[in-house]
C-alpha cells in the first residue's frame, strides 16, 4: 500500500490507545494536574472530525502522552527541502513575537519571498499585508513557536548543525513535540476548462 497521510481518525486511535493505558494509572492524575481531564480527551476521540483541541492543548497532549501533534496543526513538511527549511528558520530569527496571556498571539515577519513561498508549500495559514509583512496568527503561531523551539535564541543553529536531510526527521530529532507525515501520497490530475475553449466550427449544419 502507498503511504497514507496522518489524519484525524489516525490521531483519535492513537489517543484512544494511550487513554486505555491511562486507566487506573497515576499518569491520569498527572494529566488532570496540567488541565486535561479524561472526559475531555474522550470528546476528541468520539467526534474527531468536528471536535479538536486548540494548539496549546494539542501540544500538552503530545508531550504528556507521546502522541503526534494533531493533524489540524501538522503541516506538509515533506514537500520542502532542508535548504528551504533553513531559509524559513533564518527568516524566523528576525520575527517579532507577540504573546498574550501566556500564548503566542502573532508572529510578525518582514518581507521575504522565499520564506513566504515555503509557508505556502507547507500549508501554514498566514496573512500578507501591504506586500511588506507576513503574519502568522493564534493557533498556528503557537504551534510554530513551540514546534521550532523559537523561545531558544539558538534554535536556528540546532537545526542547521544537524546532519539529517529529511525535514520531518530533522524536526523530530530537535523538537520535543512529535510530528507525523501529513502529506502521504499526492495524486495529481489535470482538468480542462470547457468554458474557455474556442468555438468549434464545422462545415455544413450537422445539427
Amino acid at each position: 500500500l502507498v503511504p497514507a497521510g496522518y489524519c484525524e481518525e489516525w490521531w483519535a486511535l492513537d489517543m484512544e490507545k494511550e487513554m486505555l493505558k491511562l486507566t487506573n494509572s497515576p499518569d491520569l492524575e498527572r494529566l488532570q494536574q496540567i488541565g486535561i481531564k479524561h472526559d475531555y480527551m474522550e470528546k476528541f476521540t468520539a467526534n474527531y472530525f468536528e471536535e479538536f483541541p486548540d494548539a496549546k492543548t494539542s501540544i500538552k497532549l503530545s508531550k504528556a502522552l507521546g502522541i503526534p501533534l494533531h493533524p489540524r496543526y501538522t503541516y506538509h513538511w515533506k514537500t520542502i527541502q532542508k535548504e528551504e527549511f533553513l531559509e524559513l528558520l533564518k527568516w524566523f530569527e528576525s520575527a517579532k513575537i507577540e504573546i498574550t496571556e501566556g500564548m503566542v498571539d502573532k508572529i510578525v515577519l518582514s518581507k521575504h519571498e522565499i520564506g513566504k513561498r515555503v509557508l505556502e508549500l507547507i500549508g501554514v495559514p498566514h496573512i500578507f499585508i501591504n506586500s511588506e509583512f507576513t503574519i502568522i496568527e493564534k493557533n498556528d503561531a503557537e504551534i510554530m513557536y513551540n514546534l521550532l523551539s523559537m523561545e531558544n535564541s539558538d534554535f536556528y543553529v540546532k537545526f542547521k548543525n544537524s546532519e539529517i536531510e529529511d525535514v520531518l526527521d530533522l524536526i523530530n530529532s530537535v523538537s520535543e513535540i512529535k510530528v507525523k507525515d501529513k502529506s502521504g501520497t499526492f495524486i495529481g490530475a489535470r482538468m480542462g476548462r470547457p468554458e474557455k475553449a474556442k468555438i468549434r466550427k464545422l462545415d455544413g449544419d450537422p445539427h
